[in-house]
């Protein structure tokens, strides 16, 4: 039983149109221009940062262009 509670999401867009929202310390990849991927936490991603994304049935990347925080209802994950 986890209950439902306020919290924090980083919502993220990209240059390509796509958005997505996480949690402070969720993992995503994002790719360096040497083709090399890393793991970050979404409270330490920054603009410009290069999110993996789906494009026409292609794995491409794309940079971020907005991040902002927002307030959501969600369970609590200690």
């Amino acid at each position: 039983d986890h209950p439902l509670i306020l919290v924090p999401f980083y919502h993220l867009k990209t240059l390509s149109g796509h958005e997505i929202r996480l949690t402070s310390l969720h993992l995503i990849p994002i790719e360096f221009e040497n083709g090399t991927r890393k793991y970050l936490p979404a409270r330490n991603l920054r603009l410009g940062d290069q999110l993996i994304v789906s494009m026409n049935n292609r794995i491409s990347r794309s940079p971020i262009i907005h991040i902002d925080l927002q307030i959501h209802q969600g369970y609590y994950a200690p």
